[in-house]
């Protein structure tokens, strides 16, 4: 089960990245840097693939770690993003004499934020996982244009939910200012069926794990909590429907 749920995870990823170039903040684009990454984001904000139609919205991925803040980052482990090559040896030390675990086996959620700051990304010598705020900021200053749809992998916590909306509420603030370009393919639309510039989306096994069972009492409060900070609600990887509706 567990080797069918990773294919149909593959599967539509390379689906994902087809229909959209900015999938993963580039990083599928500029292979020989890590995605998800500053170096990743800066490469496409500055690069010709912009203004393709093929390049219809950024997307990058978040998690919540321990001490319930927000990083970019794709994968559940350490091992394949942040593999043991790329750490020295005080650092596998630190980590699984802290976390009573072998490092290849360490959840990134189960990391305080400053033990994820010490590890270095692959295809890199000391790239750095990225903070949230950080990369948003970094959206803004690089020059991008496009609209940027964050996909949640799990929140646990209240605090990290609340900080989500509050921090992706400040930013869309500011990037509307910008002329932003909507490619006719861009398909996330508000209740009144007008294209909007950033959104909030995960798959639905991530998105029930984060905010409750779709329809549920839960689940309808935190859709309200999104809409209490000028957002649009939650949506759906692949149809791009507003699970809020």
């Amino acid at each position: 089960m567990k080797f069918v749920a990773g294919l149909c995870s593959l599967l539509i990823s390379i689906e994902l990245f087809a229909g959209n170039w900015g999938h993963r903040a580039g990083g599928d684009i500029f292979t020989h840097l890590p995605e998800n990454s500053i170096s990743s984001l800066r490469s496409l904000c500055q690069s010709e693939y912009q203004k393709s139609s093929k390049l219809k919205y950024l997307e990058f991925d978040i998690r919540e770690s321990l001490d319930h803040q927000l990083f970019i980052f794709h994968d559940r482990k350490t091992k394949r993003k942040t593999p043991i090559a790329n750490q020295s040896k005080q650092t596998i030390e630190y980590l699984e004499e802290k976390y009573n675990g072998k490092y290849q086996s360490l959840e990134v959620s189960k990391l305080d934020i400053e033990d994820l700051l010490l590890l270095n990304l692959y295809n890199s010598i000391d790239e750095k996982i990225p903070i949230f705020e950080s990369f948003l900021d970094e959206v803004l200053d690089c020059g991008f244009y496009k609209p940027v749809v964050i996909e949640v992998k799990e929140l646990g916590s209240t605090l990290a939910k609340e900080y989500l909306f509050q921090k992706t509420s400040d930013f869309k603030a500011k990037f509307i200012k910008k002329e932003i370009v909507f490619e006719d393919s861009f398909d996330f639309y508000d209740e009144q069926g007008l294209v909007i510039p950033v959104a909030i989306m995960g798959f639905k096994s991530s998105v029930e794990k984060s905010f409750g069972k779709i329809g549920s009492d839960e689940f309808r409060y935190w859709c309200q909590r999104s809409k209490d900070y000028g957002l649009s609600g939650i949506y759906k990887v692949g149809s791009h429907k507003n699970l809020c509706e």
